[in-house]
């Protein structure tokens, strides 16, 4: 029934408007419509507000009614399934990410004391705890913190942790690794994070780049939509914007040279094209190296964020 209710609106409305959940304009037109290609199917436009540039899926779901979307074995930062050669890619990737993420934040601080927000099944906390950090996670699947538990022995929080009175410490680095975009309240966030963070500390936010190669390669079934998981669909000023608001500069921007390979095989599982990872192999090299010479567009971008100074 929903499915139906959102296509009749998309076709009913081929002018809809809607205000911008960002800046409250009303410039605001559908971009494309795609699908829920991982698990229920259902149809959701995407739309871009002509005023802050922010993309955003159109009539989400709930912030009650999101976890049944994430059910999915096929989501894998939750499941942490090895199943199938996309799965194993991931996980190969991971490992070698998981060393890269943790140099980079070594460079940035001395200090190591983490909070790392959507910390999902605890890998990239293991690997900071074995290195001397003293790690905390704040992780909405209840699995994924048993996961966690089980397996390295740390401990998460679920995410009210975040706005507990308990919570009076502060952290040297904060980090969302593939999160932000599925925050609900995103400026609520950044308020909290902001009080959080150290002031001479650092946020680390890595979100896929809807003005990538791959992005406007596979538009409509890009992966890096994934909808209606993924609410929001950053470009390099549209993250600058709202970041700026909150008291946020971004420092420097790096690029996440993987992720279009990766991207880009699960695009063309969208197309359900049997030989899609011959295509999808190709079109991520080229992803990567039109990235290395302009980093806009590589598929995925790891934004390096401090607080601006006198900010109130």
């Amino acid at each position: 029934m929903r499915e139906i209710l959102i296509s009749q609106k998309i076709e009913h409305n081929k002018e809809y408007h809607a205000l911008c959940p960002n800046c409250s304009s009303g410039s605001v037109s559908i971009l494309l419509e795609t699908s829920d290609f991982k698990f229920s199917e259902e149809k959701f436009a995407i739309s871009k507000c002509s005023n802050c540039q922010l993309i955003f899926t159109q009539n989400p779901p709930l912030p009650s009614e999101a976890g049944y979307y994430y059910k999915s074995k096929n989501y894998i930062s939750h499941s942490d399934s090895k199943v199938g050669f996309v799965n194993k890619l991931y996980h190969l990737v991971r490992s070698i990410m998981l060393n890269r993420k943790r140099k980079i934040l070594e460079k940035l601080t001395n200090s190591r004391k983490i909070l790392d927000i959507g910390s999902g099944t605890g890998y990239f906390l293991n690997e900071l705890k074995q290195h001397q950090w003293n790690v905390t996670g704040v992780e909405i699947s209840e699995e994924a913190r048993i996961y966690c538990f089980s397996k390295f022995n740390i401990q998460t929080h679920d995410p009210s942790y975040l706005t507990s009175l308990k919570v009076d410490e502060k952290f040297d680095i904060i980090t969302l690794w593939h999160v932000f975009e599925h925050i609900y309240d995103f400026k609520g966030l950044l308020e909290n994070i902001f009080t959080l963070l150290k002031d001479d500390g650092k946020l680390i936010v890595a979100v896929p780049n809807s003005e990538s190669y791959d992005a406007n390669y596979y538009k409509e079934v890009w992966a890096g939509y994934d909808v209606p998981r993924h609410l929001w669909h950053f470009s390099i000023s549209s993250l600058s914007q709202i970041l700026s608001s909150k008291g946020f500069n971004i420092d420097q921007i790096k690029r996440m040279p993987f992720d279009g390979y990766y991207v880009s095989l699960l695009s063309e599982a969208n197309l359900k094209n049997r030989f899609g990872f011959i295509n999808g192999f190709k079109v991520g090299f080229i992803s990567h190296i039109v990235s290395l010479f302009k980093k806009s567009k590589c598929s995925s971008l790891i934004y390096i964020i401090s607080k601006t100074k006198n900010h109130v």
